[in-house]
């Protein structure tokens, strides 16, 4: 082997190792060290495969950025079916959320909300129908739509209270601007609010819950 040749593989394999080889290594165990959230989803009104795939994608996505990993668990709504889903038969992880798709006869009347949250049971809520009417309003695809609120709402579970912010998917009440940057993959949670979810997600990791899920009604 020449000199030259032998040179450019030298440089080859430097370079491999310095940026694809490490770079995919390093990579790797940044995800499996990343904190993790179980959600359990229970959808009430069907939604369509394609609107929940993209949903789904678009919550990974946001919290992928917050330095968190989402892991999803379909889970049956049919009576008598739950013992089919061992994933969803109970809270294996303090940092599991049950997240409820509901239709508006299952809906709060005394609220205009798309979403709710609900910290100690760690059950979130997003009525159906009104985050259509959001979407059509506010112009944004259903999907992103979708996304955006259950990530508000998850975000709030690990957040507390009081944790609304000025902008980004904490914001109170969004602004079509907002859910445009968001859904471009722009602005969603703050740095401030990032740690606090990454600190939050840990430190419930660990924790084991005796209890069962929380009943469905």
């Amino acid at each position: 082997m020449s000199w030259q040749s032998w040179s450019l593989l030298f440089l080859a394999t430097v370079l491999t190792s310095a940026s694809g080889g490490q770079g995919a290594t390093d990579g790797m165990s940044r995800a499996d060290d990343l904190p993790k959230v179980k959600v359990l989803l229970f959808d009430f009104v069907s939604l369509p495969e394609k609107t929940q795939k993209q949903a789904q994608d678009r919550v990974a996505s946001i919290f992928h950025k917050a330095g968190v990993e989402m892991e999803w668990a379909p889970c049956s709504t049919g009576e008598g079916q739950l013992t089919l889903f061992p994933d969803c038969t109970g809270y294996k992880e303090a940092a599991s959320v049950l997240l409820r798709i509901l239709p508006p006869a299952r809906q709060k009347a005394n609220t205009d909300a798309a979403g709710e949250s609900m910290l100690s049971s760690r059950i979130v809520n997003v009525f159906w129908d009104r985050a259509q009417k959001e979407s059509a309003r506010l112009n944004v695809p259903l999907a992103d739509m979708l996304a955006e609120i259950i990530a508000h709402e998850v975000g709030h579970v690990f957040l507390g209270p009081n944790s609304h912010s000025p902008s980004g998917i904490m914001a109170a009440k969004w602004k079509p601007r907002d859910l445009i940057a968001i859904s471009q993959g722009g602005y969603g949670f703050t740095r401030q609010q990032r740690e606090l979810i990454q600190t939050e997600v840990r430190r419930r990791q660990p924790q084991q819950t005796a209890s069962g899920l929380p009943p469905i009604r």
